[in-house]
């Protein structure tokens, strides 16, 4: 878990904890607008690219995934970056990068939690950057992080970096990816 030190909108804080869970979309919409999370999720995937890593990126919306996938390809000159959104209209998109992941020409692929996160193998992929909260929901947690749990020759230590806001969750996304016995480590905010 890498704690962003995302601090909660004003908004945010005046809601009673029993209302918040309706706003969920507009604080994700925040988050993603922040352009210190932001920093924190190119600067991990161009670490994991230069230790060799292929990487996915997760997102809740389309268009958070098309602005990260943007400012990667800016930040990363020269790496294949893919984009995979659940669309009809970016089917071709999303099976290109499919097939760059699977025969490892593509090094990072963007996508939403819905478009990439379960029905599908990808044994070669190493590492994952998780950019907005999945913690309270055991069943899309368990399938994004399934995405590193498939056998492939040499595979080993796959590792998932969890973007985590201490100020909005509290400890709760700790004791969530603990579940099941994996070893979590936090990365507090400098």
């Amino acid at each position: 878990l890498v704690e962003t030190g995302f601090a909660p909108p004003r908004w945010w804080s005046k809601l009673p904890p029993s209302a918040r869970g309706y706003q969920q979309n507009r604080l994700l919409a925040e988050m993603a607008s922040d352009p210190q999370r932001g920093g924190i999720c190119t600067e991990l995937v161009r670490h994991y690219v230069a230790e060799g890593h292929q990487v996915l990126v997760f997102a809740h919306h389309v268009e958070h995934a098309r602005r990260l996938e943007a400012d990667i390809r800016a930040k990363l000159p020269g790496v294949t970056v893919g984009l995979h959104l659940g669309d009809k209209a970016n089917e071709d998109e999303r099976r290109r990068t499919v097939a760059g992941l699977e025969v490892g020409l593509c090094r990072v692929a963007v996508a939403t939690y819905k478009s990439l996160g379960k029905g599908i193998n990808l044994p070669s992929v190493t590492r994952e950057v998780l950019t907005t909260p999945i913690h309270n929901s055991p069943d899309s947690r368990n399938q994004v992080l399934g995405r590193l749990n498939r056998a492939n020759a040499g595979k080993a230590g796959a590792e998932a970096a969890v973007l985590y806001d201490e100020r909005i969750s509290g400890l709760a996304p700790v004791r969530a990816y603990r579940e099941g016995g994996r070893e979590v480590v936090v990365q507090t905010a400098e």
